[in-house]
């Protein structure tokens, strides 16, 4: 199992590792008003996936377990990943606090690590939930109507 899933862990270290490289190097201070804006986005948009997901129901693993409910409602009516768009939502905020080339590429691989969880994700949400394949044509990815 551990070699089966070493994708998905290898995805999850470096998901938490670069968001605490971006959170740790954020200036409170050299904050601007519009990172508040868009980091508070993110912070709403991700509360509202796990309100509407149940905390007892979140892995930050991208398998699906057994009992797992196909969401369409909520934020995810909007968009399939939720919790991944407001993740980097809130990590975009922190690019420009101060701005540095080096923290916006770190966000940038942040956000490959996600798109790379989602589709591990989706491939089994696809197996386990016919109806699955409709939701993907009827909402995108991360950003509604765009991607």
């Amino acid at each position: 199992m551990l070699l089966k899933n070493w994708r998905s862990q290898l995805l999850v270290s470096l998901q938490f590792f670069l968001a605490a490289v971006m959170v740790i190097t954020i200036s409170v201070e050299a904050f601007p008003v519009i990172s508040l804006f868009v980091s508070g986005g993110g912070i709403l948009l991700w509360g509202w996936a796990i309100f509407t997901m149940k905390l007892s129901r979140i892995s930050m693993r991208p398998e699906v377990s057994t009992n797992a409910q196909l969401l369409t409602r909520g934020p995810f009516r909007l968009i399939r990943h939720p919790m991944y768009a407001g993740l980097a939502l809130f990590l975009l905020g922190g690019v420009f606090a101060p701005f540095l080339w080096w923290r916006l590429v770190i966000w940038l691989l942040l956000c490959a690590v996600l798109l790379g969880k989602s589709r591990i994700e989706e491939s089994l949400l696809l197996a386990q939930f016919p109806e699955y394949g409709e939701y993907q044509r009827r909402t995108k990815r991360f950003v509604p109507f765009l991607f």
